[in-house]
């Protein structure tokens, strides 16, 4: 047997990261993991150091006090007279107050400490399960407790070390109650440490609702991820912020002060992300990339590019570069990009700039420096309904506001003209706006209540 996959571990500030750490939801047990500290003479359950194995599943303790509740959850053993390999097992069954019965066989030995309940204490210490038993966490879900916690070692799966778990997992940081996607868990770089990735989920994982900092220490970056990233803010990482493997899924992700903020492989896809900040580029990706209502500002130095594709065929739709110290939205690649309701302003060179083919349609402009679209000679290349501005179209953009002001020349000249406005062929108009941010219009129902 195996842990099962329905495994649902517990990351608290306050944990230990020998503790229990988990529960198989659905199990007929209680949870004995939603506190921070293991279970220690509460009469029944308890954590103990008499536990005996005799290299089969079974489990004994003359003084643990087992009850059914102790079904579904994970214990921790280490120690003892023989070869046991610290690590977690489920307890399946339950036979009596001194017996139980695990996943899988514990090599023999007797005086094994055996740690019921209680979270665990760092992400590092919780990537540990991956070495332990490795290919049994496939589908299992770390949930990590609001709260402030430190990475100070850059190795990987250690106690307040970095995390990289190969196998598929779901990571979900939550406020007070699981799933509530409210204050996310704060991990922040400390100490003198150098050349890490904080999160690495690299086995078609999701990883939602995590705020990193990666202190500017140096060759540190924030997330690298091959799966579904929500909800994730990075600051701080000398290397990249975000970056995806293979292909990735990021939605309403930022990432500020990183250099770069997002490197992109093929086959990503982007909504809602914001790249703020730092001496080079915004987002690079490497081809067959496509961008939705994303923004990139204040990007600074030789390579402060706000968007820059070196791939071929992306696509970019009501997205937002401004006041980079190089183009807002470049391409180097063939077949090249698409841009559709895009807004470049106040960029230091050109605001859109291609040396291939790329389609500008519906793009807007304004204040950029060597004006506002490049295009190369390719005869393929097209700009199309261009909208040049004679006024800031933002509503605060020096205090990150990209919201559309309604000014005569500015903002207002996005409002409600963005496309499609007539569909092809049938009788449907609409009304969208150009630019990352859709403006408020009267009579709505307000601002949505879905859980951000």
């Amino acid at each position: 047997m195996a842990l099962s996959i329905n495994t649902q571990w517990e990351i608290q500030t306050g944990g230990n990261d020998t503790n229990g750490g988990g529960f198989v939801a659905g199990a007929a047990g209680t949870n004995y993991s939603l506190v921070p500290g293991k279970r220690v003479a509460t009469g029944t359950d308890d954590s103990t150091t008499d536990a005996v194995a005799a290299a089969t599943s079974v489990l004994t303790s003359a003084t643990a006090n087992f009850q059914p509740s102790i079904v579904g959850n994970i214990i921790y053993l280490q120690g003892g007279t023989g070869a046991l390999a610290n690590g977690w097992y489920q307890v399946v069954s339950r036979t009596n107050a001194t017996t139980i019965g695990l996943d899988r066989v514990v090599p023999a030995g007797t005086g094994i400490t055996m740690n019921i309940g209680g979270a665990i204490a760092t992400p590092g210490g919780m990537g540990r399960i991956g070495a332990t038993v490795v290919n049994h966490i496939i589908d299992n879900t770390i949930w990590i407790k609001a709260g402030t916690y430190l990475q100070t070692l850059a190795t990987v799966n250690v106690p307040n070390g970095s995390f990289s778990f190969t196998q598929r997992i779901h990571i979900e940081g939550y406020n007070t109650v699981r799933g509530d996607l409210g204050t996310p868990p704060f991990i922040q770089a400390s100490g003198a440490i150098t050349g890490f990735t904080m999160f690495n989920a690299p086995g078609i994982s999701t990883v939602w609702n995590l705020s990193l900092d990666c202190a500017s220490k140096a060759s540190s970056t924030g997330l690298t991820i091959r799966g579904h990233a929500y909800k994730i803010l990075v600051q701080n990482a000398t290397n990249n912020g975000i970056v995806t493997s293979t292909s990735g899924t990021l939605q309403f992700c930022t990432a500020l002060n990183c250099l770069p903020s997002f490197t992109l492989a093929v086959g990503s896809e982007l909504y809602a992300c914001v790249a703020g900040g730092g001496a080079s580029i915004g987002f690079v990706s490497s081809g067959n990339v496509s961008f939705s209502n994303c923004i990139s500002y204040g990007h600074t130095g030789a390579t402060g590019y706000g968007f820059e594709g070196i791939g071929e065929s992306q696509l970019f739709t009501n997205c937002v570069a401004y006041g980079n110290s190089k183009d807002g939205f470049r391409n180097n690649s063939d077949p090249a990009s698409t841009y559709i309701n895009c807004v470049a302003e106040g960029n230091a060179e050109f605001g859109f700039r291609t040396i291939t083919n790329s389609k500008y349609i519906n793009c807007a402009g304004f204040n950029n420096t060597l004006g506002n679209v490049s295009i190369g000679p390719d005869v393929r290349a097209r700009n199309i309904s261009f909208i040049t501005g004679t006024a800031t179209f933002f509503t605060s953009p020096g205090t990150q506001n990209f919201s559309l002001n309604n000014t005569a020349g500015g903002g207002a000249l996005l409002r409600e003209t963005g496309i499609p406005g007539l569909f092809l062929g049938i009788s449907t108009t609409g009304y969208l706006d150009v630019g990352a941010v859709q403006h408020q219009g009267g009579g709505g129902g307000g601002e949505s209540s879905a859980v951000f």
